[in-house]
C-alpha cells in the first residue's frame, strides 16, 4: 500500500512538472561575455539587446542577429505588423538609419531619434547638423527652425506634426508650414484625415482643437492628451473654472466630446487603440475607483497601471484591497499571490490569463483556475509583454550577466 502511494506521489509530481514545463520554458539568448548594456522585447515578439563586447564599442542584437560593432546605437523601433524594425547606429563618427532592408547615411548629422507611424513600416528620423534640424522619411525632409519637440505622425505615415518654441510662444508646424501658434501648445497626435489634434494656452485658459475644429474651450488643465491608435479618437481629462476634472473622448462623429461626470483628480487615463473608450483612476468625494467609460469599479487601496489588449477588447488593471485581485472590463478576479502593481499588466487574446514582470520572473495566471506559474528564477525582470502573433507572454531576464528569454502559453 505505501509503494502505491509513494508511486502515485511521484506520478503526480512528474506530471505537475510536465505540465508546468509545457506552459513555461526559457532559453538563454545572450551569454555573460556579450556584456549587455540594455535591452527589451516588443508586443510583435521581436527583442533586442544593445552590447558593449569591446571597450570602446557597442554590438546590436536583433532577434539573435548580431550588428555592428558601432561607436554608438539607439535602440530600435519595430512596426505594427513586427515585419519591419529602424534604429540608429554610428561608425567612424558618422550616423545612420540602420533598417530591417537598408543602411541611410546621414552625411555628418547627429541622430536624435528614430521611429515608426503608428500603422505604417516606413521609418522617419529626426537628425541635425549644429541648429539645423530636419524631420526625414524614405524621399521626404522637412527642415525645422528650431529643435522640434511632440513628433506625431498621422498612422500612414504622410502627415507630420511638431512644435517649435520661440521666445514669443510656441508654433505648430504641419508638414513644414506653420498652422496654429499660443503660449503653450501640446499635441495628442494626428488623425487618419491628417488632421492635427492639439490643446493652446492663451495666458491661463486651455482650448482643444482637432484640426481647424474647437472642441473643448476655457480649460484650466488638459493632462494625458492623446489619439488612439487608428487615427480617430482622441481624449485627454481637463479641469474648468471651477477646479474639477473630467474625462473628454471625441470622434468626428461626435458634435461634442463625450464627457465623464466631474471629479477631483484624475490619474492614469489610457484610450483604447481602436474604438473610442477610456479609462482612468479618479477621486471622487476622496474615494478611489477606476472610472471606464462613466461606469466606476473598485480601485483598491492600491492600482497598477490601467491599459487595454492590443485588439481594445478588454480593459484591465491590478489592484490590491487587502488581496491582489485583476479586473478586466469590470470583472474582478482574485489572485493567490502577489501582482506586481508597479508595472504593467498583460492579457492574452481570450482573457482567460494574465501575466507580469516580477522582480526576479515571469508570472502569469490562468484566472478562470486560479493556477499561477511561475518563469525561470532570474536575478533581475525586464519588460513582460503578450505576443499577439504567437499567443504566447514573453518577457526577458538577467541571470549571472546572462540574458533569457522566458515564455508561458496562456
Amino acid at each position: 500500500m505505501k509503494c502505491i502511494v509513494a508511486l502515485a506521489m511521484v506520478f503526480s509530481f512528474v506530471f505537475a512538472s510536465s505540465v508546468h514545463a509545457q506552459e513555461c520554458r526559457d532559453q538563454m539568448i545572450l551569454a555573460a561575455h556579450e556584456r549587455v548594456m540594455t535591452a527589451g522585447i516588443d508586443t510583435t515578439g521581436h527583442w533586442y539587446a544593445i552590447s558593449q563586447p569591446f571597450e570602446s564599442m557597442v554590438g546590436l542584437i536583433i532577434d539573435g542577429r548580431p550588428y555592428g560593432p558601432y561607436e554608438s546605437a539607439l535602440p530600435p523601433r519595430f512596426s505594427h505588423d513586427g515585419g519591419s524594425f529602424v534604429a540608429g547606429v554610428k561608425t567612424l563618427g558618422q550616423w545612420s538609419v540602420l533598417t530591417s532592408i537598408d543602411t541611410i547615411a546621414l552625411s555628418g548629422d547627429v541622430l536624435y531619434d528614430v521611429r515608426f507611424p503608428a500603422l505604417s513600416d516606413v521609418p522617419w528620423w529626426h537628425h541635425a547638423n549644429g541648429q539645423d534640424h530636419r524631420l526625414s522619411t524614405r524621399g521626404k525632409t522637412y527642415t525645422c527652425s528650431r529643435s522640434p519637440q511632440m513628433l506625431s505622425l498621422d498612422p500612414s505615415g504622410t502627415v507630420a506634426a511638431w512644435v517649435e518654441s520661440t521666445s514669443a510662444g510656441d508654433l505648430l508646424m504641419r508638414n513644414g508650414q506653420e498652422i496654429a501658434r499660443g503660449e503653450q501648445l501640446l499635441i495628442a497626435g494626428v488623425w487618419l484625415d491628417g488632421s492635427v489634434v492639439y490643446a493652446v494656452r492663451f495666458g491661463s485658459v486651455w482650448s482643444v482643437f482637432v484640426g481647424t475644429r474647437e472642441i473643448v474651450r476655457s480649460l484650466q488643465s488638459v493632462g494625458e492628451f492623446q489619439t488612439n491608435l487608428a487615427g480617430t479618437s482622441c481624449g485627454f481629462h481637463a479641469a474648468d473654472a471651477t477646479g474639477l476634472a473630467r474625462m473628454y473622448v471625441y470622434t468626428a462623429d461626435m458634435q461634442e466630446p463625450w464627457m465623464s461626470q466631474p471629479c477631483e483628480n484624475i490619474s492614469g487615463f489610457v484610450l483604447a487603440p481602436w474604438e473610442p473608450l477610456a479609462a482612468a483612476i479618479i477621486t471622487r468625494n476622496g474615494n478611489r475607483s477606476v472610472s471606464f467609460q462613466g461606469t466606476e469599479y473598485p480601485a483598491g487601496q492600491q492600482t497598477g497601471p490601467i491599459g487595454f489588449t492590443p485588439d481594445g477588447s478588454t480593459m484591465m488593471y491590478a489592484g490590491f484591497d487587502g488581496e491582489h485581485f485583476i479586473t478586466l472590463n469590470g470583472k474582478q478576479h482574485r489572485v493567490r499571490g502577489a501582482v506586481n502593481l508597479r508595472v504593467p499588466l498583460s492579457i492574452d487574446q481570450t482573457g482567460t490569463s494574465a501575466a507580469w514582470a516580477s522582480s526576479t520572473t515571469l508570472a502569469k495566471v490562468n484566472l478562470e483556475y486560479q493556477v499561477l506559474r511561475l518563469g525561470k528564477m532570474c536575478d533581475s525582470m525586464l519588460s513582460v509583454v503578450y505576443n499577439r502573433r504567437k499567443n504566447v507572454f514573453q518577457g526577458l531576464g538577467y541571470m549571472g550577466r546572462h540574458l533569457f528569454l522566458l515564455e508561458c502559453k496562456p
